[in-house]
């Protein structure tokens, strides 16, 4: 199946869902934040929440600074 993370195509499993990706990616959670096709998907419901094709992923990481 294929998604695109960050604007990237990226081929993986059928039936993946965000947890699958973090691991495949090999990501830390902390200070993560994921949308899909625009609307964020909440960390409780990363486990549970099924891709599917052409999916556009969202990684957005938290940053310091001022």
């Amino acid at each position: 199946m294929r998604i695109f993370i960050n604007g990237d195509e990226v081929e993986i499993k059928e039936g993946a869902c965000l947890e699958d990706v973090i691991l495949f990616l090999k990501l830390t959670k902390h200070g993560l934040a994921i949308a899909v096709n625009t609307t964020v998907v909440p960390r409780e419901n990363w486990q549970n929440h099924q891709l599917t094709d052409n999916d556009a992923v969202m990684f957005i990481r938290a940053a310091q600074g001022g």
